[in-house]
């Protein structure tokens, strides 16, 4: 029976924190704000009730505040980006024993793209679904999209990622959920299963 793993990317397969904080640092200067530490900020962007643009640019934010981010965002996406550890092995292992793969990331699909392609790991993934494209999470609709277009199951998925929206997200699309704790989240109990390394993702999925 075929088998799908759905990816978050950012704290899930690449380690972005310094540079995501580093752009939204930039957008916040320009308003004249103290900078947010990287530790800060990935507490922000990860929590359930996350309002973009007001817990990170203030009451006064506009649209243009996280337009000067992906304006920043797109020429720094790629300083020193990596896999986390194991990650790489974890995908070759998967896409031997015929388990198709996906992301979705509450970035647009274009920087997981880019990001992805930088890294040398696009090809292993059928689809990359970003909030340009659904609803982002803890909605499901990204989740629901990549299976619909990859014509799979709920219950032959599997989602991991860093965070409660991830897991919400996965709970909401009825799909396993996988929480990873080498990223930017802390443990959250709506999670099927937890992982402290990448590999350990292989069991579950039953290889």
């Amino acid at each position: 029976m075929a088998k799908l793993v759905i990816f978050d990317m950012d704290g899930t397969i690449t380690d972005s924190r310094s540079n995501i904080a580093a752009s939204i640092n930039y957008a916040r200067t320009a308003k004249g704000l103290p900078p947010l530490d990287e530790r800060d900020v990935a507490e922000r962007i990860n929590a359930l009730t996350f309002d973009a643009t007001k817990d990170l640019y203030g009451e006064n934010a506009s649209e243009s505040d996280h337009e000067a981010f992906e304006r920043h965002y797109a020429t720094s996406c790629l300083r020193d980006l990596r896999l986390y550890d194991g990650i790489l092995e974890t995908l070759q292992t998967l896409r031997s024993r015929g388990v198709a793969m996906a992301i979705a990331t509450n970035a647009t699909s274009g920087f997981a793209q880019k990001m992805m392609t930088h890294l040398g790991v696009a090809d292993y993934f059928a689809e990359m679904v970003g909030a340009d494209l659904a609803r982002a999470k803890p909605a499901p609709d990204m989740l629901n999209l990549v299976l619909s277009r990859m014509n799979m199951s709920a219950a032959d998925s599997y989602f991991a990622g860093d965070s409660g929206k991830d897991m919400k997200a996965a709970l909401e699309a009825k799909i396993t959920s996988v929480f990873v704790t080498w990223g930017y989240g802390v443990e959250n109990q709506l999670a099927n299963y937890t992982i402290n390394k990448p590999r350990e993702l292989l069991a579950i999925v039953g290889l």
